[in-house]
């Protein structure tokens, strides 16, 4: 499982970012200003998640590309 955080400054820059199964990310559980980290080999395939659930949900979402290949998730709106 992913640890949701809301210790973390969003970087500047960026692109911001449901269904009938049991969700793989926590976007649903996550308030303005928390976030999570997922390791390198998830990283794409979390930001098209967070942009597609943003969309049906109408949330909003940024995420962040780290030098070391991982990407963080915050919740905007």
């Amino acid at each position: 499982m992913h640890e949701i955080r809301n210790d973390r400054p969003i970087p500047q820059g960026g692109s911001i970012s449901k269904g009938g199964r049991y969700p793989f990310y926590p976007f649903g559980a996550m308030h303005v200003g928390e976030s999570f980290v997922v390791p390198k080999e998830q990283a794409h395939n979390m930001a098209r998640a967070a942009s597609a659930y943003g969309k049906r949900n109408s949330k909003k979402f940024t995420t962040r590309l780290s030098p070391d290949g991982s990407r963080t998730c915050w919740r905007i709106e």
